[in-house]
């Protein structure tokens, strides 16, 4: 007998998706056009931060704060090396990057 809900809380999640682009937080994983794309774990969270984020503009300074909260090694150069990993994995058309830097300013995502 069910108490609050006969059915688990997964089965009524539904991953992040933008154009082809598909993360799953459960199942940790990233497809992008049907194909899977092994991520770092950073770059994981930042596509997630990214996702759940949409239009909204990122300084390098509050990426470093919310992905790398406890990592005092980390700095401005870390976040700079991650999203070049990230776009080299996740950015494939040149004409239409889910990533765009805003010069000055930040990073924006664009689904």
């Amino acid at each position: 007998m069910c108490v609050r809900s006969c059915v688990p809380a997964e089965a009524s999640y539904k991953p992040l998706q933008a154009r082809d682009l598909v993360l799953d937080p459960v199942q940790h994983l990233v497809k992008l056009g049907g194909k899977d794309v092994k991520l770092y774990p950073k770059e994981f969270s930042l596509l997630e931060l990214f996702m759940r984020n949409p239009q909204r503009v990122f300084s390098g300074d509050e990426l470093l704060n919310k992905v790398w909260p406890t990592d005092g090694e980390a700095s401005i150069e870390t976040v700079r090396t991650t999203m070049l990993r990230l776009r080299q994995k996740i950015d494939l058309d040149d004409e239409l990057p889910f990533i765009k830097t805003i010069r000055g300013v930040g990073y924006r995502f664009e689904p």
